[in-house]
């Protein structure tokens, strides 16, 4: 009962789909798996490619439809097989592990060699597969035998003219069968190679039959290569050892095909043979005299004795055979006890012939296999009969003339043949072998047909007469042993005379004492054992040895070990062993030791050991690893490299050779530690960088003022103020003098009576500075006014302390007529507020220059390039002082700042320019009258410079600012 796949679908469509998508082939040893769209299906034992490929598959609702497949019954064996029963028998349908067994076959067309099948009930390809089998289960083979040393290349699947096969024109070799069902499933199961079929032969005398191919161009899944392939096709014959008789045990058979013959055979090749012997017989019985008997391939060209040696043992089987060979004329003939053979050359094409030496051997075809074609033919003596193998054997007993040895056709003259066998007649009776003889009397028995005596124990028979038999001798006519050395006769048996005894073989020899042994009648003491002055045989003893007790010890001093093989060794001391090639009687020290002065074997230590108490021991200065290495010792922060002691990483050898820690840029030891030097503290990545105020961050190695901030002359960073504020701590407020506006900007704070113009005091409108520099109420006419400008050509001094300054004469200004002397400040306050030099830069440091300016962190700093030396980082700023031409300012955080000299203390200086008011009138004279006066107070710290300009001019009175113009412009450049 077979098994149905049933499946509920909903079609939206057609209720047949065509597959149409691309087809591709996989091969393996489950079969060819056909995939197509969603449709893969496994074919096995329909064909590859092509006939895969082009096979037009349809599918329904529930059903599937396969058109074109090769249906490969049509021709084994030359039958045909299109009935739809027998096909159904062979085709096996699978879907996974159920079998289907709802299928039609149709449209079996001889001629295409072609059927459909059409599977019901089923609704997918899923795991689907067919399956083709042969009807047919074994088809005839004959094998060919390739007349070249190796395979054809680079194709095998091909048709080759036949002249390049042998050993004839007509298939001479027995026919094979092989079982083609388990054949293709064992060649695709173990090499993954697949039936090829290439064509549907024409009709012809040998019928309509599929071409095929197998080999290991098929596909070949597994790469067996062709040994392995030939050995899946010889297991599957049911009858090889024919083919094996005839072509040998080296035949190797690489493709098995069916082409246009009546029959499949087998191509294949003698591997390894060079020259080729074809025997073939003249008819007989059965035989065609066009069928080769056998083959004899050899390495090299056989001579005539190794031929006819061949031919007899191996292709005629013929043993325990004597004849004689003799060569007339290219004929070789033999003759035998039986029979007598001929040789001769094939007369079908002539290849090859013989002399009394050698084989001459001829090609069928350029570069083959050199072959020699010879006829054997079989003439049988008197009394023998030829087999189905044209061979000559001897009639059955008593038969003179016979066809067989089971039909005799004339028996001799005391038997007489019943149903073709021939019997004795009466008086005459068959011996062992069947031959008939006369009957003989009691005590006779017949031998070649003659009664002679029978013989009696101890005889046999010789010729026609009885003898003793061998070991025995006729002894008052009774055949009695025949008695060896050193026996006598005791009644029918030998015995040991007096003085011997049979040994374990029975052999009489003489008997010896203790430790004795018989050596040709004679004692001998027995191996290990020596006669002593008294004769007796006592033990021998060995190298090394006394005897003790009849026995033999070791001396004093020596023993038996497990290594000395029952010989006795000298003892050896502690550390030592035997020296083997000694004769043990000799100690050496063992490995790793070594003898001492006293010839005791001590530890051997090596050149950096000694030894201590029995050990080895590191020597000073050295010390043991964990392999117990001596190395050397290193001291603190030392490292051993290679056999020396080096300081470990980041530690260097000091003037006294100790390794101590290398401290990096700005670092100096402290004890074990490396920490910054004074001044310098570390950062995120642990260098030792400048350490900044707290007002101060750090910029490429350089302390610089935060945002908000400015250096001042001596470096220290105060809060940024406007024009005209100075810091107060952290805030910035007008400075002195100043006041702030309403806008909080701060600008000079005026007297009374004094209002602010151009950054510049003066006296309102109506007023004018009296001597005092107090603006008071102009009193017309005339007045003069004297304006006490504060400040001066000198410069201010900060710290109050009384210290001095001097003229700088390193520069000058044209001024009108007359030369501007600056200054500049050669002492400043120290924190006693004591004077010191202003260009001392810390300790053991001075600029060299006067023109130089110190800078807070030691170092000097030039006034005309503002670049550091003596170790100064670059300072950006004011380019050179001219850029602060202006008395009483300072370059500071790169810009020029203004000192309120009002807030100076002992180096102050008030500068005074009186004017006078003039009075004009109407007269053109004018009268002009200049004083300078300078005067200078030391004591007072104080520098007064007193300039008076009088201008009379006859006119009409007008209050107007005194003063020549290039006082003016004197006023406002250095106010």
């Amino acid at each position: 009962m077979g098994f149905s796949i049933k499946k509920t679908f909903v079609l939206a469509a057609l209720a047949t789909i065509s597959c149409v998508n691309a087809v591709s082939l996989e091969f393996s040893k489950n079969g060819v798996l056909r995939k197509e769209g969603d449709c893969n299906i496994t074919f096995i034992n329909f064909g590859m490619d092509k006939w895969i490929k082009n096979l037009n598959i349809t599918k329904s609702e529930n059903s599937l439809s396969i058109e074109g497949l090769v249906n490969g019954n049509i021709g084994p064996n030359s039958k045909i097989h299109t009935k739809e029963t027998e096909l159904r028998s062979i085709i096996t349908i699978k879907q996974g592990d159920n079998d289907i067994t709802d299928f039609e076959i149709s449209n079996i067309s001889e001629t295409a060699g072609t059927m459909n099948i059409k599977i019901n009930n089923i609704t997918t390809c899923e795991n689907l597969s067919l399956k083709q089998g042969f009807i047919e289960e074994t088809v005839i083979v004959a094998n060919r035998l390739y007349y070249y040393g190796n395979i054809p290349s680079p194709k095998i699947n091909k048709s080759f003219a036949r002249n390049l096969f042998g050993p004839s024109y007509n298939y001479p070799f027995e026919r094979v069968h092989w079982k083609i069902n388990d054949g293709l499933d064992d060649l695709r199961e173990t090499c993954g190679i697949h039936i090829l079929y290439y064509g549907n032969a024409p009709v012809t005398s040998n019928g309509r039959h599929w071409q095929y191919y197998l080999s290991v161009e098929n596909a070949n899944t597994e790469s067996c290569d062709k040994n392995k392939f030939f050995d899946v096709i010889k297991n599957n014959f049911k009858d090889y050892h024919f083919t094996e008789e005839l072509l040998g045990s080296n035949y190797l058979g690489y493709v098995l095909k069916r082409e246009g013959h009546e029959e499949e055979h087998m191509d294949g090749i003698i591997d390894g043979n060079k020259y080729l012997i074809e025997m073939y017989q003249n008819s007989c019985g059965g035989q065609s005299n066009s069928r080769s008997i056998c083959v004899i391939p050899s390495q090299d060209k056989l001579s005539f004795n190794a031929f006819t040696d061949k031919l007899i043992h191996e292709c005629l089987k013929m043993n325990n055979v004597e004849g004689e060979w003799e060569v007339t004329n290219g004929v070789a003939t033999g003759t035998f006890n039986d029979q007598i053979l001929t040789v001769e050359t094939s007369k079908v094409d002539g290849k090859g012939s013989l002399t009394n030496d050698e084989i001459i051997y001829e090609s069928v075809a350029s570069g083959s296999t050199p072959v020699a074609r010879f006829v054997i033919s079989f003439a049988c003596k008197d009394g023998t009969f030829m087999d189905d193998k044209c061979q000559c054997k001897t009639c059955p007993a008593n038969c003179l003339s016979c066809t067989s040895d089971e039909k005799c056709d004339i028996c001799n003259e005391i038997s007489t043949n019943v149903n073709n066998k021939c019997e004795c007649i009466e008086g005459y009776e068959p011996d062992k072998y069947g031959v008939c003889g006369k009957q003989c009397v009691e005590g006779f028995i017949k031998v070649d047909g003659e009664c002679i005596k029978q013989c009696r124990d101890n005889e046999e028979l010789v010729g026609k007469e009885c003898q003793c038999i061998s070991g025995y001798v006729e002894v008052e006519g009774e055949c009695v042993p025949e008695c060896k050395k050193n026996e006598e006769l005791v009644g029918k048996e030998c015995k040991c005379i007096e003085g011997y005894a049979a040994d374990e073989n029975g052999i009489c020899i003489k008997q010896c004492g203790n430790n004795e042994e018989a050596d040709d009648d004679q004692c001998k003491c027995i191996e290990g054992y020596a006669a002593d002055e008294n004769g007796v045989c006592v033990k021998q003893c060995g190298k090394n040895e006394e005897l003790e007790g009849g026995e033999c010890v070791c001396k004093e001093g020596y023993a038996v070990t497990e290594k000395s093989n029952r010989v006795c060794v000298k003892i050896c001391g502690e550390n030592e062993e035997l020296d083997e090639n000694s004769d043990g009687d000799l100690c050496k020290c063992k490995e790793g030791y070594a003898a001492n002065e006293n010839g005791a074997c001590t530890l051997l230590c090596g050149d950096k050991e000694e030894l201590v108490e029995g050990v080895c021991q590191c020597k000073d200065s050295y010390i043991a690893e964990v392999d117990g290495n001596c190395v050397k010792k290193c001291g603190t922060n030392e490292q051993l490299n290679g056999e020396e002691c080096q300081c470990k990483e980041g530690y260097a050898a000091n003037e006294n050779g100790e390794c101590i820690k290398q401290c990096g840029e700005n670092k100096e030891l402290d004890g074990e530690e490396c920490k910054c030097i004074e001044g310098y503290t570390t950062d995120e990545n642990d260098n030792c960088v400048i350490k900044c105020g707290n007002k101060e961050v750090l910029v490429d190695g350089v302390c610089q003022c935060k945002d908000g901030y400015i250096a001042e002359l001596d470096g220290t960073c105060v809060r940024k103020c406007s024009e005209n504020e100075v810091a107060d701590g952290d805030d910035c407020k007008c400075k002195e003098g100043y006041v702030a506006d309403v806008d909080g900007t701060c600008v000079k704070k005026c007297g009374n009576n004094e209002e602010l113009v151009d950054d510049l005091c003066q006296c309102k409108t109506g007023y004018i500075y009296s001597e005092d520099g107090i603006c008071t109420k102009i009193s017309p006419p005339t007045t003069t006014i004297t304006t006490t400008i504060h400040g001066g050509d000198k410069p201010c001094c900060k710290c109050g302390c009384g210290c001095k300054i001097q003229p700088y004469f390193g520069w000058f200004r044209f001024f009108n007529w007359g030369i501007h002397y600056d200054y500049r400040k050669v002492f400043e306050c120290d924190k006693n507020r004591n004077c010191k030099k202003f260009f001392n830069c810390g300790k053991d440091k001075q600029c060299t220059n006067f023109f130089d300016t110190c800078h807070k962190k030691g170092n000097c700093v030039k006034q005309f390039d503002k670049k550091f030396f003596n170790g100064c980082h670059k300072f950006t700023g004011c380019k050179n002082f001219f850029d602060c031409h202006r008395q009483h300012t300072f370059c500071s955080n790169l810009k020029c700042k203004e000192k309120n000299c009002k807030q100076c203390g002992c180096n102050a200086k008030t500068t005074s320019i009186k004017t006078t008011l003039i009075k004009k009138t109407t007269t053109k004279k004018t009268t002009t009258k200049k004083t300078n006066t300078k005067k200078t107070t030391t004591n007072k710290k104080t520098t007064t410079i007193k300039k008076t300009t009088t201008t009379t001019t006859t006119s009409k009175p007008t209050a107007t600012y005194g003063g020549s113009l290039l006082d003016r412009i004197y006023y406002i450049l250095f106010h």
